[in-house]
């Protein structure tokens, strides 16, 4: 692309040429002496070109990983979304899956024509299940007899972390029905104009190919906060009420493939 008549370094290149796609302005003349125009087409027409295609790239990008999101909005209500987001945002990222990242909290400032409350939540939700699925895989994980063969003597002071896939996301609105009547064509519930004093958490997780999520009530949340932070199990234990309970969760935690890392004094 670049001409050879210019001794800018290849960083400096790259911010004129970035810009000028970002903002559309292909006849920018920073960018424009990078690039070599060859017949009909002048540096501008080249870089108009790319400008053009810009755009189509980062809402394709968003649409693979928010299928619901277009649902809900329609496909010219989201193509808007994603053209307004990239103009707000642009991608910071060598990879465009990496461009959805900031979408929740673009809309958490309620954008001009995305005022719907529970949106951000939505992209939020949407995004951890993206997250979860490209996790890397945690390699062996810990089952309830790893754990039972610790003992009463070395399991306080053991401990187990989460593995990559599993997140836990914090949703002030119902997601969870909103995606249900999407995902079986029913038309979206409305959504409540006033937030959840007390934020729901819903945990995602990657089981072999498939990404499952439920809700998990505070103590469990907790619980797994600590798990994450590679606290003793006397610890993540301690969050819960009872003993029984505790148990239930490691139990359902093993069976479910969200622990790994196993450490035993």
């Amino acid at each position: 692309m670049s001409s050879g008549r210019s001794s800018s370094s290849l960083a400096a290149i790259q911010r004129d040429v970035f810009r000028a796609l970002q903002r559309g302005t292909p006849a920018d003349p920073r960018a424009s002496r990078h690039v070599r125009g060859q017949g009909r087409l002048g540096p501008a027409a080249r870089l108009r070109i790319y400008s053009e295609q810009y755009p189509l790239r980062l809402h394709d990008a968003l649409y693979e990983d928010h299928p619901n999101l277009v649902k809900l909005l329609g496909d010219r209500k989201f193509f808007a979304l994603a053209r307004a987001y990239g103009k707000a945002a642009g991608s910071r990222h060598y990879s465009l899956g990496a461009f959805g990242g900031g979408l929740a909290r673009f809309l958490s400032h309620r954008p001009r024509g995305f005022a719907r409350p529970d949106l951000a939540d939505l992209a939020r939700f949407e995004w951890a299940l993206v997250r979860s699925f490209l996790a890397p895989d945690a390699g062996a994980k810990v089952t309830m007899a790893d754990l039972a063969g610790l003992g009463p003597e070395r399991f306080p002071a053991a401990s187990v972390r989460l593995a990559p896939s599993v997140l836990l996301v914090p949703l002030e609105h119902d997601v969870a029905a909103l995606v249900e009547a999407l995902e079986a064509g029913k038309p979206a519930p409305r959504a409540k104009a006033e937030r959840s004093a007390r934020p729901a958490v819903r945990i995602v997780w990657r089981q072999g190919f498939e990404v499952f999520h439920r809700p998990v009530e505070a103590p469990e949340a907790r619980a797994l906060r600590r798990a994450r932070a590679g606290r003793p199990l006397a610890e993540v234990c301690a969050a819960f009420r009872s003993e029984q309970a505790a148990f239930s969760a490691l139990s359902s935690w093993a069976q479910e493939q969200m622990l790994c890392g196993l450490q035993a004094p």
